[in-house]
């Protein structure tokens, strides 16, 4: 299965896909990159690993709002409508679990074990889900909560380009 390790300025992504579909994106901890590292093989010669990076690159300068990607399938059909409800958040807005719960007809702690269990960072943008009272709750890539905050920066520096 190929896979690729990619440094950004968030972070050494790791990027996982079959023939057909994304299956894993996660930014990598300090802790992980060092044992990824020794043991990293980049396999670059995937058109998917190819458009995952270019995607990915144009997210970060702020060109691209809303990745188009093959994406594996979820488990369960209620895992892809979650799914489905974090990809229709607008990019550069921060709704609450609760709030995503109502749209999704769901529960908050579903929404959060959603993104808790999300295996494509930045890509099902889990990222831009914050709690009730304003602030950011876990995250579970990169450097945690840093990497959640850096993200919602970025998204809201280039929100009105996205809106055009």
């Amino acid at each position: 299965m190929p896979q690729l390790y990619y440094p950004t300025v968030i972070g050494l992504f790791s990027i996982r896909a079959s023939e057909e579909y994304l299956e894993q994106v996660s930014i990598l901890s300090d802790l992980s990159v060092k044992e990824e590292q020794n043991s990293a093989s980049v396999l670059a010669n995937s058109p998917l690993l190819q458009e995952t990076v270019r995607q990915i690159e144009a997210y970060l300068a702020g060109k691209l709002f809303r990745f188009d990607l093959p994406l594996q399938p979820s488990k369960s059909p209620r895992g892809e409508a979650l799914r489905q409800a974090l990809c229709q958040v607008p990019y550069g807005e921060t709704p609450s679990y609760r709030q995503l719960a109502i749209i999704a007809d769901s529960g908050p702690r579903a929404i959060g074990q959603a993104c808790a269990r999300n295996p494509l960072a930045v890509i099902v943008p889990c990222h831009r889900i914050i709690k009730a009272d304003g602030s950011l709750g876990q995250y579970s890539s990169g450097k945690g909560v840093e990497t959640k905050q850096w993200l919602i920066d970025h998204e809201k520096r280039y929100r009105k380009q996205a809106s055009r």
